[in-house]
């Protein structure tokens, strides 16, 4: 079987290009169902007031598969909840949750900082495992 036919196949896409009518989609954003979800609606959250000024600057996602459990929306209703000045979002090497996260800020007015959670491993050339004392080329 050719690659584009199984690809088609497993995506649920007829030979329109259109999806089949027994998979039209979750309303995700999710690639196997739909290249559009729905926008973030804003629910009223009480914010709490806050004691001391506070952002958390190292916060997971669950894009951060095993580190993060919540939808970047509900860290930011939580934060907003908790009184929080800021918050940033540092997924695990990548930036896969900041568009949800960018919506959920915007709505309830909360500061927002993007960035990432990076990797490093001996073979990015950035450590000094398995060389002896003196580090690279001894």
């Amino acid at each position: 079987m050719p690659w584009p036919e199984l690809e088609r196949r497993l995506s649920g896409r007829a030979l329109s290009g259109k999806p089949d009518s027994w998979a039209p989609g979750d309303g995700s954003d999710a690639p196997a169902w739909s290249r559009t979800r729905n926008p973030y609606v804003a629910d009223r959250i009480e914010r709490a007031p806050a004691a001391v000024p506070y952002a958390e600057l190292h916060c997971h996602s669950n894009f951060s598969f095993g580190d993060g459990a919540s939808d970047p929306e509900k860290l930011v209703e939580e934060a907003v909840r908790l009184g929080l000045n800021a918050l940033a979002l540092t997924d695990r090497d990548g930036l896969y949750g900041v568009v949800r996260f960018a919506e959920a800020a915007r709505a309830h007015g909360l500061p927002s900082v993007f960035g990432a959670e990076l990797t490093m491993t001996a073979h990015s050339g950035h450590g000094s495992e398995g060389h002896g004392s003196e580090g690279h080329g001894s």
